[in-house]
């Protein structure tokens, strides 16, 4: 902490504005201790004038490379950092090796966080916390009807604010949610395949059975 490492030992970083001020673009949280602990002034480092928003963005990355965030925070930022790279025409190979190195996340990983951005916004919002096993969460996530989002996320919410997310609970809840509508369908089918319904069906074929002008029934060979 900054009380055991002393004020000396903070590194924060910034730009200067030109207007006589300065923005803090890493170590924001560690400027925001020190005024709390009564500090005021603090050395910062100077890094240049103030860049243009892409840059600013890939600097802030570069600066929290270290940071654990959570996996909803990790894949906005991976959705930001790719944006701006594609727009410097970085593709393929080129583009996924120059994010591994930017945001120190692998490839593999990469791919599964740019997940969570393709969910509706409901469900991205679930990830915005480290104590929830996100593989698992977004493996379930995935398989949701769309027109039952809305009711798992307000579910989870309120199942993580009474008690811990484990890997069970998620599928406890998802089959609470879903598991019924499943049965429901279920029913329905047994009950299209049972012979009452099997009888009428039929009976209803042979209403459709055409006569010729002879007055003599016409049945096709496949009835």
């Amino acid at each position: 902490s900054i009380k055991n490492t002393g004020v000396k030992s903070v590194e924060i970083h910034v730009y200067e504005k030109g207007d006589g001020t300065y923005l803090c673009y890493s170590g924001n949280t560690r400027l925001q201790v020190l005024k709390k602990m009564g500090e005021k002034t603090v050395t910062c480092i100077i890094d240049g004038p103030v860049p243009d928003e892409d840059q600013l963005v890939l600097d802030t990355v570069a600066m929290n490379v270290q940071r654990v965030d959570d996996p909803y925070h990790t894949a906005i930022r991976i959705s930001e950092v790719e944006r701006i790279l594609r727009n410097r025409g970085l593709t393929s190979d080129d583009l996924y090796s120059e994010m591994e190195k930017r945001i120190g996340v692998k490839r593999r990983m990469i791919f599964t966080y740019k997940n969570i951005t393709s969910l509706p916004e409901e469900l991205q919002r679930l990830f915005d916390s480290n104590n929830i096993p996100f593989k698992k969460l977004l493996e379930v996530v995935k398989k949701l009807p769309s027109d039952k989002t809305k009711e798992f996320a307000y579910a989870f919410k309120q199942m993580a604010s009474s008690e811990g997310i484990t890997k069970d609970s998620i599928d406890r809840l998802y089959n609470s949610i879903v598991k019924p509508v499943d049965a429901k369908h279920e029913e329905v089918e047994s009950r299209s395949k049972s012979p009452s319904v099997k009888f009428g069906n039929q009976y209803k074929e042979l209403l459709n059975i055409k006569q010729d002008e002879s007055g003599n029934y016409y049945i096709p060979n496949n009835k």
